[in-house]
């Protein structure tokens, strides 16, 4: 029997890192920034976890800090929920637009980070 677990799972295009580092982003077509918290990572895009509601479709600047290097893909929110009990919401965000730089240091990042995982299981 498929769960809903393994659907999503199956959907994924890129292997995701649980990660928790602040982020900030911006509504593309300008205003203020805001921080979120991300959850987790691929090359693909991220889970972020937030204080405001963003509909789906809603394009973002983001500013990933990842070990002190800024990196700023433009996202664009994939699916948005409130989460149980609480004031904050959870949202995906697809990344869109990654320069080809940035591109290689994330992947370089979650590699290493897999890399890190897999001899901790050791």
């Amino acid at each position: 029997m498929e769960t809903n677990s393994d659907k999503t799972k199956d959907k994924r295009r890129s292997g995701r890192i649980n990660v928790k580092f602040p982020t900030r982003y911006q509504m593309k077509r300008g205003g203020f920034f805001a921080t979120a918290l991300t959850q987790d990572i691929s090359l693909l895009g991220t889970r972020l976890n937030t204080d405001r509601f963003f509909p789906v479709g809603l394009n973002l600047n983001l500013e990933l800090n990842i070990l002190s290097k800024i990196i700023n893909p433009v996202g664009r929110v994939a699916w948005s929920q409130a989460l149980p009990h609480s004031d904050r919401y959870q949202m995906g965000v697809e990344f869109i637009e990654v320069n080809p730089q940035d591109k290689n240091y994330l992947s370089d990042y979650i590699n290493m980070r897999t890399t890190e995982f897999i001899e901790l299981e050791r």
